[in-house]
Parts: C-alpha cells; structure tokens; sequence
C-alpha cells in the first residue's frame, strides 16, 4: 500500500471500491421511511374499531359476572390523548298502562341497534357492556345493525332502540366536533304504539313505550388513533342511555311489583305467524318473531311508504285480512292506529309516533318515508289459560306467582278459597280479592277484615302513594266509613308483620323480590317499620344483596322513609340494622341451595 494519501484516495474512490454501495442505500432508507410512515398512519388512522360480528348474548352466571356468547372484532391500535367536552340535551315522553294486580317484567333485555354509523356501532357495544356492569338482567342481547333475534326463541322483556337520525361532523384533525340527533326507546314489546287496551285475558303486566331524543354537541381536542375515534363521546353516551333505562324501570319498580318467577304454565310454546301477502307487497321487514309470556307468537314487521296516504295503506291490509275472515271495525281505514282482533288473535297497524325533529320534518314532507308497524299477537285462550292456573294451585305455587292472575280467578273460586285457607293471603290484591268473595258469601265481618290488612299493606309498603281509590271503593263496599290513618296493629301478625319488640329471635324463608317486614317500634301516634329484602345487587359477590328500608307512618296520614342497600349480606353474611335510637339487631342471611330463595334470621 503507498503511503501517499492522495494515493489512497484515489484507490478508495475506483471504481471496485464500495462508495457506490453507499450511494445505493439512500433511496433503500427513504422506502423504510416511507413504509414505517405508512405503517404507523395505518396504525393510526386506518384501523377499525372492535366491533361485534354479530349478535351479542350476555347470560347471567353463577360467579355472579355474566357469560357472554357471540364475537367481537380485534380491532386496531385504540389510543388517545383528548379532551371532550360536550353539552346534552334531551326530551323524553313515556306512556304506560296497566291494572291493579299488573307485574313489571324485567328480567331480559335486547338493545336494537337502527343504524350503521361508526358512532352508533361504538355506542351499541358500550352500552351492551355497561347493561353487565349495571347488572340488572339475567340476560342482555345486543344485536347490531339488520341483526335480528332468532326467530321462534323466548322474546326478552324490555326492548331498546338506538337510532342517529341526523348527525354533522366537523373541525380540524386536532380540534373535531360533533352535532348528533339520537333516537333511544325503551318498551316492553318492540312496536308499541301510543295506544293500550287492556281486556279480562290480557297478560297481567305493565305495558309501556318511552322515547328519548337526544341533541348532543361535543368538542374532542387532541389526538387519537382511528380506532379510538368516538370512544369518549360513546361512553358518556352510553352511560346516559343505562342511566335513562334504570329510571324508567325503577320508576315503575315503585309502582307495581317485580315479577321474580315467570310460570312456565304460562309460557306456551312458539307458533309460526300468517304469511300474509300485503307483507311482501309492502316490502315489509320482519323485526322480531317470537313467543312471550302468555303468547305463543309475538311478530312485529315494519315498512316504510311515501306519497302514499294512511287510508290507502290500511285498506290495502284490511282487504286481505277480511278476505281470511277477519271482521274489519267500521272507519278502520280513517283510524290512527288500527286493531282488529279475532278470538285470542290480534293484528295491529300503526304508524311511527316521534317527537323528535327529524320524525317532525318526515310527517310535514310527503316524499319523506313514513314507516309503519304490523304486530300479530297470539295469545293463550281463556281455557288453556283456566288449565294453567289449576297447574299453579296443584303445586300450590308461591302466592306471589298465583295473584299474578287474579282477573281470572273466578273460573276457579272455590279452589283459590281453599288455597288460601291453607297459605293465608298477605298481598294486598290477594286480600282485596277474598274480601268481595267474603262479602258475596255474607260474611262481612271477615270481608271487614281482609280489606283492613290490605289497608295495612298498602300503608307500609308505598308510605308515600296514599290510598288508592280501588282500596277506598273496597272499604266502602265492605261497610268501613273511613280507613284509619295508621294500620291496625291487630291484623299485623296475618299479613306477616314481625313484631322486634319482645326481643325474641326470627327467621324467616322468602323469595328473591319478597319482603320481611319487621315492626321495630310503635306508640299512639306513629309506627316505625325496617323492611329488608334481598334483591340483585352487581357490586356484591355473588350478585346478591340486602335492601333495607325504614318507614315511620304519623297520625294524620304523614309518613318518612329511606333506604339503603346492605352489600354483602343476602347470599351468606351478616349485616346490622338500626331498630331504635342507639341500638341494632343483626341480620344473617343464607341462600338456599342454588335458588332464589333466601333464609332470614335476625338475632334476639
């Protein structure tokens, strides 16, 4: 090798040497920057969010978590670094309807999801997710957008709708923002209309519709991958949603009794609906096709006409179904919502009823769809429906279960008489129903004295809801001029009021939903009461809980309660309850086996 440096240089620049080499690597670089800059905007910016492939069933376990069947997409990398701010208003309308000895039934739940939009798809998910951590149902299903419920399964009993009639979107990559109209009903068949009838055989629930539109305006400031893109928006969606669908159902939960057991007595199995053939010339659209309590069929379908007048649209399904026999009431055509009946079957026809703006500018513009609604109900009749309840009294089923179908015990009386003779009534409709039946017999101081415990009842179970007017009616008929302001102590021990003050010890077997009602103290001018009852609670483990209530009823028709939840107590625990000023008893619970049922004892 020369020592001559230039001379070195010019061997290392020939042409055999590898500076061409180096020269080759820089468009080498410049691909791998492109393509890891590529990678990292599809990471970014070009990833679905985790979404279901499918519907979505979530059923209760025995760990008191859920199991959950059905999948849900991978998704992409979901990351951000934002900043919501958002700003809701909304309006809600509910209608119910219902008769004295109706049950609430909430124990399934299915979400319906009307729309396809990215931000609806988020929010179905969300909210099927947030349904378990509420932990309310046995069961939830999701089903996303043209999902339907297997046709011919048990329909749940609550049924919910997310629907985004209008949304805008718009903002800069790190300033987005969002303009949103949504649509959420919640009622206990999918297609009720504003209308209710209630007959002698209609099943004994509370029938219900409530539709919410919601005006939702938010600001996201940040950065955030695609898959995360309305992530925050959707939780605080959701958990509005799960907060409006508690309210409804605890509202209702106030007013009427929670049915715990569906008897399958009264659960007929599945039969298919008519194929009628205004359905396909309509192109209407079968939503959901099922049994359901007391109904062996339960089939809604929708369809969406423009330019076309109401009256045309009926008379085109009233043509067929006369023609099948059906006897078609006078001015059907020029009716708001139609219903034709024919022995225990039922065809409904009406027309979408919205409050929202969108609904309001689609009935103000006739090129507009309006969409319409077809229900078939196939209902028990009256003799499957009197067999039924002979199967209930030979079991001798709960009387928490049989005054359910209290409208239909006059097939039965002698029996239900003698049921009761065995297990005496302590449920105010109960009491209500054998105080006529004692008053029809001649025996009206006994009649006197069944409507004084339904009285009493009543008084302690809903302090603040006064006397019903049925009640007042029955005290009359019975002979009683004025019911009095606190219940008569004399009929406590019958309607199985436990009387804490002598101290003793108690137990005592119930239901999951039942109540023991302790008399803790009492003088001439008021009554106190503690109620515990062991209700479904998701932050105790397993899923059960205690819910304490204290009532003081005043002279004078006064009355205060409160109440609380006792975590930890219904399943196997102790908890503690305040009986007087300065001291307590304690409560031991144990559930029973792997039922609903629970033994209660309160120590001395």
């Amino acid at each position: 090798m020369s020592d001559d440096p230039t001379q070195e240089l010019n061997e290392s620049a020939s042409p055999d040497d590898p500076l061409p080499a180096r020269r080759s690597r820089r468009p080498i670089a410049l691909g791998l920057l492109t393509a890891f800059l590529f990678s990292a905007a599809c990471v970014l910016w070009g990833m679905a969010p985790a979404t279901p492939e499918g519907p979505l069933t979530a059923h209760r376990s025995a760990d008191s978590g859920y199991d959950v069947e059905g999948r849900i997409s991978s998704g992409g990398l979901s990351a951000q670094l934002t900043s919501l701010t958002a700003n809701k208003s909304s309006t809600t309308s509910t209608g119910s309807s219902s008769s004295d000895g109706s049950r609430l039934m909430a124990g399934s739940i299915a979400v319906f999801n009307l729309s396809d939009h990215a931000l609806m798809q988020r929010v179905g998910l969300d909210l099927f997710k947030k349904l378990q951590e509420t932990a309310r149902f046995e069961e939830i299903h999701y089903l996303p957008h043209d999902e339907q419920l297997p046709a011919g399964s048990r329909l749940p009993d609550v049924f919910v709708t997310l629907d985004l009639p209008a949304i805008d979107q718009g903002g800069v990559p790190l300033r987005r923002t969002l303009d949103a109209q949504l649509r959420i009903t919640v009622s206990d068949r999918y297609g009720r209309s504003n209308y209710s009838y209630r007959g002698t055989f209609t099943p004994p629930t509370v029938t219900y519709f409530s539709e919410t539109n919601v005006d939702y305006k938010a600001t996201n400031i940040g950065i955030e991958t695609s898959a995360a893109r309305y992530h925050a928006v959707s939780l605080d969606l959701a958990a509005e949603i799960d907060k409006g669908i508690t309210k409804l159902l605890d509202g209702f939960a106030e007013k009427h009794p929670v049915a715990i057991e569906s008897p399958p007595e009264f659960s007929p199995p599945y039969a298919p609906p008519p194929e009628w053939s205004f359905l396909n010339e309509l192109e209407a659209q079968r939503l959901v096709s099922g049994c359901s309590f007391m109904r062996r069929t339960v089939a809604v379908w929708s369809f969406a006409v423009s330019k076309t007048s109401q009256h045309d649209v009926y008379r085109r399904i009233t043509d067929e179904l006369e023609r099948e026999g059906w006897k078609i009431p006078e001015a059907a055509a020029e009716e708001l919502m139609l219903r034709i009946p024919r022995g225990q079957q039922t065809v409904e026809v009406f027309r979408q009823q919205s409050s929202g703006a969108a609904a309001q500018n689609a009935k103000n513009d006739a090129s507009i769809p309006q969409t319409y609604f077809v229900v078939f109900t196939d209902s028990m009749t009256p003799r499957q429906i009197d067999e039924a309840l002979q199967a209930l009294l030979d079991r001798e089923a709960p009387e928490s279960v049989l005054v359910q179908f209290a409208d239909v015990w006059f097939n039965s009386k002698p029996r239900v008489l003698e049921y009761f003779k065995q297990h005496p009534p302590q449920l105010m409709t109960s009491l209500m129903h054998v105080a006529r039946w004692q008053l029809a017999d001649g025996r009206r101081d006994e009649a006197q004295r069944s409507a004084l415990r339904a009285h009493a009842l009543q008084r302690i179970a809903r302090p603040h809801s006064g006397i019903s007017s049925t009640l007042k009616e029955l005290a009359e008929e019975v002979g009683i001029d004025k019911l009095p302001d606190l219940p008569d102590p004399s009929v406590f021990e019958a309607i199985g009021v436990i009387d804490l003050r002598n101290g003793n010890p108690v137990t005592r077997t119930v239901d999951l939903g039942e109540t023991m009602i302790l008399l803790v103290d009492q003088d001439q001018d008021s009554q106190k009461f503690v109620k515990v009852t062991p209700i479904r609670n998701s932050t105790a483990t397993p899923n059960y809980a205690l819910q304490k209530a204290d009532t003081e009823l005043r002279r004078g028709g006064g009355s205060s309660s409160s109440s609380g939840t006792l975590v930890g107590g219904a399943a196997d625990g102790t908890v503690s309850i305040h009986v007087s000023s300065g001291s307590s008893r304690k409560v031991h619970s144990r559930r029973i086996g792997e039922s609903d049922r629970f033994e209660l004892t309160v120590e001395p």
